[in-house]
């Protein structure tokens, strides 16, 4: 499919519609099963953190909510106020972290979940997301925690090492999403399951992967190299526009519809650049960064958050500054703001 250069259908829906069809999605997985997942949607670790919980805890008794993680004290928000009853459930956590500007909401919830008996656990490798005094308001609320504070881990290797620690199959998997989660890129198969997840999206993923217990075969390398044939494609013609703002580091600006994280990487491979803003037609953006640069901090400012060199967020565009974003391929204040900040020196 050619990437689009607008949101699709759902996004021009009324609020209150899309509303609606929120509450009807999380309530309905929070009242399925007796473990709700709550992980990171959109993403290879946490559709690999997805399988873990769900050969541990056994498939049909695992109900899965792909969130964003700006989304999740939200989502956590209300399941708490619909008073869904956790008495004998688990609900899991993975590969999301904490919005710091929500603790408090964050605290609420969890508190009124504990209340209503649920069973609480969080397994999270953003440790920048975890600061100001997050990770203790956490566990003084939840069963169990682990956070890895020195990024050697992902959310995927963090639910293997605690819920198969023996599981050869687990770790398996957990090593191959480590390897391109932490940017290591010395596991060939890391990013051919990244284009294989992008192709089936997380749920077709995780129901295959669970299914034939396997990390790469023929069905999942050609999902991968249908994906990765329209993506260079799309990519080029993107490329051809892509903006460049030079300070003290080279920002590459690119807008489109892409898996944000491969539109960065592809930007720094082509054009050198230090820093990378993809920006998304729904004013979603990712920002990559080489080491030694940290941009969490900006992601933070706009509602984001995550590493110190892959973070992401949402641009605040409302009413009619959606036709100016769209016009301009996402080149509105607030994103011009990101990149000029992202130029900046910064340790």
């Amino acid at each position: 499919m050619a990437r689009r250069n607008l949101p699709d259908a759902e996004f021009f829906q009324p609020a209150w519609l899309k509303e609606r069809k929120l509450a009807a999605r999380v309530l309905g997985r929070a009242r399925q099963g007796q473990v709700l997942h709550v992980t990171h949607g959109g993403c290879l670790d946490g559709a690999a953190s997805d399988v873990v919980v769900r050969l541990r805890h056994g498939s049909p008794q695992v109900s899965t909510l792909f969130s964003e993680p700006s989304m999740v004290t939200s989502h956590l928000a209300r399941i708490a106020g619909a008073r869904i009853d956790g008495q004998g459930r688990s609900l899991l956590l993975s590969d999301v972290s904490p919005q710091l500007d929500q603790r408090a909401q964050l605290e609420g919830a969890l508190g009124q979940l504990n209340e209503l008996g649920w069973r609480i656990e969080w397994r999270d490798h953003h440790a920048k997301q975890w600061e100001q005094g997050m990770l203790e308001a956490v566990r003084r609320k939840a069963d169990h925690v682990r956070v890895s504070l020195d990024n050697d881990e992902s959310g995927a290797s963090l639910c293997q090492l605690d819920l198969l620690p023996q599981d050869k199959f687990a770790a398996e998997l957990a090593a191959v999403v480590r390897d391109i989660d932490l940017w290591l890129r010395k596991d060939p198969r890391s990013e051919v399951l990244t284009d294989a997840r992008h192709a089936l999206g997380s749920e077709a993923f995780v129901a295959k992967v669970v299914r034939d217990r396997v990390v790469l075969d023929d069905e999942l390398r050609a999902a991968a190299q249908r994906h990765r044939a329209e993506f260079e494609r799309d990519l080029a013609r993107a490329l051809a526009r892509v903006r460049i703002v030079q300070g003290a580091h080279k920002v590459g600006v690119v807008y489109g519809d892409f898996p944000g994280s491969q539109a960065c990487d592809a930007l720094r491979q082509q054009l050198g650049t230090d820093v990378e803003l993809a920006l998304k037609p729904d004013g979603k953006f990712s920002l990559r960064s080489r080491k030694g640069i940290e941009i969490h901090r900006i992601a933070q400012a706009h509602g984001g958050g995550g590493h110190p060199n892959a973070s992401g967020g949402k641009l605040r565009v409302a009413g009619a500054g959606w036709l100016a974003y769209w016009a301009t391929r996402g080149w509105v204040a607030e994103a011009r703001a990101i990149a000029r900040d992202a130029s900046a020196p910064r340790a």
